[in-house]
């Protein structure tokens, strides 16, 4: 579980996976008899965690 910050609005508690190798976060999306993954869009992400561990896309950070 994580939270994703997403052109400008917070998802808290959501299924989060991060490929590092791949740099793609993946979200489980899930219907009541079926799930999908959901590779996000890296250029409208601004910020995730995902236990107790903060990524900050730079563009969108204070010290840039």
């Amino acid at each position: 579980m994580g939270s994703i910050r997403l052109l400008d609005k917070d998802y808290l508690d959501v299924p989060l996976w991060y490929d590092i190798y791949a740099d793609d976060l993946i979200l489980l999306y899930q219907q009541p008899e079926s799930f999908q993954f959901i590779r996000l869009s890296k250029k409208h992400i601004q910020h995730f965690e995902i236990e107790d561990r903060s990524f900050i896309d730079l563009e969108y950070s204070k010290y840039k």
